[in-house]
């Protein structure tokens, strides 16, 4: 019976009720093909929940991944993707300069907000996304974009991992978002 009463107990506290996920959600997107580059234009609504942004007002810095890839369809066998490309960005507080950092790690970019709400705009504002070259591959008629934004919950510190491995509330993303288009 002690064993039942303590599962029920866990169940509860890590239940997610109304600090469930919101994920993220892709508004709108748009693929073209440009010197034998993808290239991707993406507006995507991000939003935090309460576990998040406590996290990140208490120092934890967030870090997310902007996944585009290409796929060129074929009749009678799996679509073959031409190219992935993953850009990772990390969303941080600045206690001196009472704002928000969002950086790009390898590009140099620093922006600093000063508040969320312009910070995950900025996050959420994609555009001439470098998705990978094309050059040498076989032209198709169509491709298959797809494009996913999620936060890497590898990459929080070790102590806030097994938290976020068992509590949905951790689980952002706005899911692989699929469209078609002819270059």
């Amino acid at each position: 019976m002690q064993n039942l009463l303590a599962v029920w107990a866990l169940l509860v506290l890590l239940w997610p009720g109304t600090t469930l996920a919101r994920d993220f959600t892709v508004e709108s997107v748009a693929g073209r093909i440009s010197d034998g580059q993808f290239i991707v234009d993406a507006r995507i609504d991000v939003q935090l929940n309460d576990s998040t942004i406590e996290a990140l007002e208490n120092g934890v810095t967030l870090e997310f991944e902007l996944q585009a890839s290409l796929m060129r369809p074929r009749r009678l066998w799996w679509d073959a993707e031409v190219t992935a490309v993953t850009r990772r960005f990390l969303l941080g507080r600045h206690a001196l300069a009472d704002g928000y950092t969002l950086r790009e790690p390898g590009s140099g970019q620093h922006l600093i907000f000063k508040n969320i709400e312009e910070a995950l705009a900025a996050l959420g504002e994609v555009h001439d996304f470098k998705a990978g070259h094309i050059k040498g591959v076989a032209a198709a008629d169509k491709y298959r974009g797809r494009l996913r934004l999620r936060l890497d919950i590898e990459a929080l510190p070790a102590p806030l991992r097994p938290i976020a491995y068992i509590s949905p509330s951790w689980r952002l993303s706005s899911g692989w978002y699929e469209w078609v288009f002819v270059p």
